[in-house]
């Protein structure tokens, strides 16, 4: 039997990896911020490879509904937006070509029995992984498959990269154990970076490393183009999301009911928030003073990105597994009681929702005047601002 994974353990509240001074560190040797993959696209889970969820467009609400498609199965991954396409995949392996305007397929080809892995899109090129372990690259106009990567265990999170020299790297987490960087042109394994327990999110990459967390409870960092070990920390309850790095920092919210700040270059820990007994599943939004975590007890929290203090709290009306999304003065994010939510950054206040009735775990993603997102009733749903 298939082991279910840990998004769909989510739906029955099961979610677990349990199987297997005034100087301010953020300030100090801050490097060059990896850019978004596309200028004006959403080509990459969270929008850019440190993971930031922050979109440089301002999509202002309210949004009014442009299109709607339905899929084969539930949808959990995050939509990849680039050179006017949409690429998606649902649970059942079901992955899509759409055009972004018409809301069209343009294609759809079957990978594995469940897509849970955001996509990466690169030069034309869309690199996804499925819970069939394997990581293909397909063509992004025809869906043709120029290459397959198989690792030993399913892959659920996103994929990453790296332009380095004359080669792009990717890089992808698997329940084998192992975080695994490939040559993006000829689907070559060039190493992999041994963990203590499946890698469920997303990795970052930022400050020249490659960071993520496990169902292991450590925060790892590896050399991006050697994968030679950088690092670990401790992090005392198991990651089942992305990490968001922003200026030499590295902020994560996990299993142990925490949203946290670490220091990369000193590998301390710079402050934690804690403020009921639930834990985190949603990957966070970082901006120039801000922090937005959202978890399991319906809570949206803005922290302070300095010493974490609170900031404002959103209450939804269900728990929060879509990893919130901040455009101009705003944050979407949307949540298991079935709607897509507009706050404001000042104070949380809600300013536009919209009831799809089903949940929504995954996380929006905004480029080109859209946002899209998939949902749990199978439809992916594309927005544009509301002509007034």
């Amino acid at each position: 039997m298939r082991r279910l994974s840990l998004t769909a353990l989510a739906l029955f509240s099961l979610g677990s990896c349990l199987d297997a001074d005034e100087t301010s560190p953020i300030a100090e040797e801050a490097k060059e911020p990896v850019k978004a993959a596309i200028a004006g696209g959403w080509s990459l889970f969270r929008g850019d490879s440190a993971l930031t969820g922050v979109s440089k467009e301002v999509l202002p609400a309210p949004l009014a509904l442009s299109w709607k498609l339905e899929m084969t199965g539930p949808i959990v991954a995050t939509a990849a937006i680039a050179n006017g396409m949409v690429y998606l995949g649902s649970q059942d392996g079901d992955f899509r070509a759409i055009e972004l305007e018409s809301g069209k397929e343009k294609w759809k080809k079957q990978l594995g029995d469940t897509l849970e892995s955001s996509a990466c899109v690169l030069d034309g090129v869309v690199y996804v992984g499925s819970g069939d372990g394997a990581l293909y690259a397909l063509k992004g106009d025809t869906g043709e498959e120029l290459w397959k990567y198989q690792t030993e265990g399913e892959i659920l999170g996103g994929v990453n990269f790296l332009r380095h020299a004359d080669k792009t790297l990717l890089y992808v987490g698997s329940y084998d154990n192992f975080l695994h960087c490939v040559d993006a042109a000829t689907g070559e394994g060039l190493w992999k970076a041994e963990t203590g327990n499946y890698v469920n999110g997303t990795p970052a990459v930022a400050e020249g490393m490659v960071m993520f967390g496990g169902c292991d409870a450590v925060l790892y960092m590896v050399d991006a183009i050697t994968g030679e070990p950088q690092g670990e920390i401790e992090i005392g309850s198991y990651v089942a999301n992305s990490i968001a790095v922003k200026d030499g920092v590295a902020y994560l919210a996990h299993y142990g009911n925490q949203a946290e700040a670490y220091s990369l270059k000193e590998k301390k820990k710079l402050w934690a928030y804690q403020d009921r007994n639930f834990p985190y599943f949603a990957s966070p939004a970082v901006t120039e003073d801000a922090v937005y975590v959202a978890d399991r007890g319906k809570r949206l929290y803005a922290l302070n990105r300095k010493d974490g203090t609170e900031k404002w709290t959103f209450k939804a009306r269900r728990s929060i597994d879509s990893s919130p999304v901040v455009s101009g003065k705003l944050l979407y994010v949307g949540s298991d009681d079935g709607r897509l939510y507009g706050i404001a950054l000042e104070d949380g206040a809600e300013v536009w929702s919209y009831e799809i009735g089903e949940a929504i775990t995954a996380a929006p993603a905004i480029a080109s005047g859209h946002l899209v997102v998939g949902a749990q009733d199978g439809f992916v749903y594309a927005f544009k601002a509301a002509k007034l």
